[in-house]
């Protein structure tokens, strides 16, 4: 994942492994953070009930959910590249070296029990952190 943790993809990715209602209830957490509705406990207690009820979900339910409630048009292969990690190669002065690019799994952002996968705590911080930005930056916009 390396030099593009937050790209819009990795992140759309990330929050299909939450879920549509828990990464809603996500964003309710960030904009209370940001108006001082919602206090650390609350926070915390509300991250993880998000954390525990999180499922594990295979590739196949994985794509069709980040096409459905993300509008991310992905394919199993781009799916499973981002999950494991992959290798890329890349043309620096002339010169094609192959790169290891790791995955969300191998980061930490994500776990994985057999073929399916699911978001880590460290994940859905990751998550919070660009949704908190994302609100900033919109609520900062309104003004």
């Amino acid at each position: 994942m390396g030099e593009d943790d937050y790209s819009l993809t990795n992140m759309k990715l990330l929050m299909t492994l939450i879920g549509e209602i828990y990464c809603e209830r996500l964003k309710e957490l960030a904009i209370g953070k940001l108006k001082g509705t919602v206090g650390e406990e609350e926070f915390k207690e509300g991250r993880e009930i998000i954390k525990d009820s999180v499922v594990f979900k295979d590739i196949g339910a994985i794509v069709a959910e980040a096409r459905v409630d993300f509008r991310y048009n992905t394919n199993w292969v781009a799916v499973e590249d981002k999950l494991l990690g992959t290798e890329k190669t890349r043309k620096r002065f002339g010169k094609e070296k192959i790169e290891k690019v790791r995955g969300l799994v191998e980061t930490g952002f994500a776990e994985q029990d057999g073929k399916s996968y699911k978001i880590s705590g460290k994940g859905l911080n990751r998550v919070f952190g660009y949704l908190l930005f994302t609100e900033f930056d919109r609520m900062s916009n309104e003004q």
